[in-house]
């Protein structure tokens, strides 16, 4: 299973970098490795089953055999990997920029800076698919044309080899996503064409109930059959459409208001030579969790939580705070609209940003901030400010 995310504050934990493809970096979960070993230990202990050998290819459990269905799982994850490229390079042809593509056990997933338009969504949610599709076409044409294609009933059996069960496997990857599944490619399609004309949080809402829906027959069929990985997609599709759901609502609740009204303007200000130490003093004194650093009347970088239990563990309590500050600050005009603001902090993967007059500091925003503002804003009767005019509007229309 493909699937396409807004890039979200962290990158995934226990991920290793294995190469950059048109400037994208491509990362693997830890617990890729652990399927390919566990599908090698099914190979092995297949051993001996000679009743299921056709007499054609490696015997079971054998070394070859081993080898090959690794090969076989290694090369199906390229194929993910390529869906995600087609994801990917067509985001990008609408200036949509991919921040990492991620390959997990049950799938891929492009970490996406954005989705664009609806329209925009169609094309970039459709591309992975078509990817896969045009892969296997072009493995079925090498096959008729080298003399070495399968006949049917053997696919069917399964009784192939290398090539046509890759074949066979990029139309079922295909097929698989192209289900009105949200948040998979074909559920984010249905969205995009239901948001045209309902907007986008009633279009995500009816597109993540048929996802749900649907998650509900996978995870069914999964107890039936006894297929586990299927269990796991259908809680996964499950609760990443409840989650869509609850972004998209937070996102219209937030059209409509700017930083200045959400922002804090009471906070603590660190000198660039005050100590770790200090700066741990002023957490613990404190509601505030993040720290502007100044140098004299300029802002040179914040200090996260995060920041300061790291300097604090590799650098001591002595370190001055400039050391462990971040420079790649998030900068925010009081003026901006709130949901474009928290758009930028999550594209740039910080949950903190620093709310600038002119050269002067104004304030500071923040997730948790964001949350506290709206849970007022709901309790006295949510009211738009004055003047602004309701954001996104691209999002909710177009042809």
């Amino acid at each position: 299973m493909a699937k396409l995310e807004i890039a979200g504050t962290e990158r995934g934990r226990w991920t290793w970098f294995v190469a950059s493809v048109a400037g994208i970096p491509v990362r693997v979960h830890f617990t890729l490795l652990l399927l390919l070993l566990w599908f090698a230990w099914i190979e092995f202990q297949a051993g001996g089953s000679l009743e299921a050998h056709g007499g054609s290819g490696p015997t079971p459990g054998s070394l070859p055999a081993i080898a090959l269905r690794v090969l076989f799982i290694l090369g199906l994850f390229a194929c993910v990997l390529l869906h995600e490229i087609g994801h990917a390079l067509a985001a990008r042809s609408y200036g949509v920029r991919t921040q990492e593509i991620t390959l997990y056990p049950f799938g891929g997933v492009a970490r996406l800076k954005g989705m664009g338009t609806v329209r925009q969504e169609f094309w970039i949610s459709l591309a992975g698919p078509t990817v896969n599709i045009a892969v296997g076409l072009a493995l079925l044409a090498v096959l008729h044309f080298s003399g070495r294609w399968v006949p049917l009933d053997q696919m069917v059996r399964g009784d192939v080899h290398f090539f046509p069960r890759l074949m066979i496997a990029n139309f079922i990857l295909a097929g698989f996503n192209l289900l009105p599944a949200f948040p998979m490619d074909g559920g984010r399609m249905l969205r995009s064409l239901l948001a045209r004309r309902l907007g986008m949080v009633r279009g995500t809402a009816i597109a993540a109930s048929i996802g749900q829906a649907l998650a509900i027959l996978f995870g069914l069929l999964g107890l039936i059959i006894g297929n586990f990985l299927l269990l796991f997609i259908a809680f996964f599709v499950f609760v990443s459409a409840g989650q869509e759901v609850a972004v998209q609502r937070s996102l219209d609740l937030m059209r409509g208001h700017r930083v200045a009204g959400a922002m804090i303007r009471r906070f603590e200000v660190l000198g660039h030579s005050d100590s770790l130490g200090q700066a741990a003093d002023l957490l613990l004194a404190t509601h505030q969790q993040d720290f502007p650093v100044s140098g004299g009347a300029e802002v040179i970088g914040i200090l996260t939580r995060a920041d300061l239990v790291r300097g604090l563990a590799d650098h001591g309590p002595r370190a001055y705070v400039a050391a462990s500050a971040r420079r790649d600050f998030v900068r925010l005009d009081p003026g901006d609209g709130l949901a474009g603001a928290l758009e930028r902090m999550h594209a740039q993967g910080q949950r903190v940003a620093l709310v600038f007059e002119g050269e002067r500091l104004a304030g500071m925003l923040t997730d948790e901030n964001v949350g506290e503002f709206f849970q007022v804003r709901a309790a006295q009767g949510d009211e738009r400010d004055a003047g602004e005019p309701p954001e996104g509007e691209a999002r909710g229309g177009g042809a």
